[in-house]
């Protein structure tokens, strides 16, 4: 319904994911000021009752709550606020250029609070690749205003992703952290990479799962070790998706309609961050993923609804 829709539905789109955004942020925000143990979380006693065994570090982080809000873990809550941070800001940002001078004060004003609140709430949510992901994309957005090549952008967005990804290998493998979720991520690559060569093909779904014995912190890792190198090409298949983001944006700079070239930008830098993520955060049956593909969806094959 968003790509058929597109012409017209995306500022409904982007301004539900605003209100959206904002009561799920609050709601984080209260259980952050709030809650004292882990039986004080709504999913507790649901979850409890299914047979999830629930580790108090899992909700816990140097004595204070992961806040999840209406979420089940901290992960979706922080990237799913990413994800509408950088819906919003170039939302802003595009529409506050369309403004009479007597209500920009207030718009600029209503941004910056809006935009500083959701800043603030990925701070506090304990999510560190998440904020990496926060202030990467920060970094490629300042730098994205003034860029109009679209060779420029892509090879801007893939030296986001590669220096991320780096740093975090980098980071890790150097030994400058001592958690062990995050050693973890080593060894998981470690392992997967190393099996590889004994099934080039993986070892099917049914070897692996979030309810079994096997699930690694990686939603390429799941992938590799499923379906052995065949991801490789689904791999290279976001990058092209990127680089048709990219041109669509370009072209869409000077529309009329702000709100789809706002989209546009927002696609633009959550791909490549949303990408480096995903190579520490398993995001299985993720609300950012659909998120992605929607915003991705629209940019791609809405542009024709716009022209027309």
């Amino acid at each position: 319904m968003m790509v058929y829709n597109s012409g017209s539905g995306v500022k409904l789109f982007q301004k539900t994911i605003f209100f959206l955004s904002m009561l799920i942020a609050v709601y984080g925000c209260y259980q952050y000021f709030s809650i004292n143990s882990i039986y004080e979380f709504w999913y507790y006693g649901p979850l409890k009752e299914k047979g999830y065994d629930l580790q108090i570090w899992n909700s816990f982080r140097d004595g204070r709550p992961r806040i999840s809000s209406v979420f089940t873990s901290s992960l979706e809550f922080s990237f799913f606020i990413v994800s509408c941070f950088f819906i919003m800001l170039p939302y802003c940002w595009f529409g506050v250029k369309r403004k009479s001078a007597k209500s920009k004060v207030l718009y600029c004003f209503s941004f910056f609070i809006t935009c500083s609140f959701l800043f603030f709430v990925v701070l506090i949510s304990t999510v560190r690749s998440a904020q990496v992901c926060l202030f990467g994309g920060l970094i490629y957005a300042v730098l994205l205003i003034n860029l109009k090549s679209r060779i420029s952008i892509f090879i801007l967005g893939l030296l986001i992703f590669v220096g991320l990804s780096s740093l975090t290998f980098l980071y890790i493998g150097l030994g400058y952290t001592e958690e062990l979720s995050a050693e973890g991520r080593v060894v998981q690559w470690a392992f997967v990479l190393g099996n590889l060569t004994d099934s080039i093909f993986g070892r099917g779904f049914s070897s692996i799962g979030p309810s079994q014995e096997i699930w690694f912190d990686s939603f390429w890792l799941n992938l590799i070790y499923s379906l052995g190198i065949i991801p490789v090409l689904f791999f290279f298949l976001m990058f092209y998706v990127f680089y048709k983001v990219v041109d669509v944006y370009v072209s869409s700079i000077d529309y009329s309609c702000f709100s789809f070239t706002a989209l546009g930008f927002s696609s633009t830098i959550l791909l490549p961050i949303l990408l480096y993520a995903s190579l520490f955060q398993a995001f299985y049956n993720s609300t950012v993923f659909y998120i992605l593909c929607i915003t991705c969806s629209v940019v791609i094959y809405g542009k024709n609804k716009i022209e027309n």
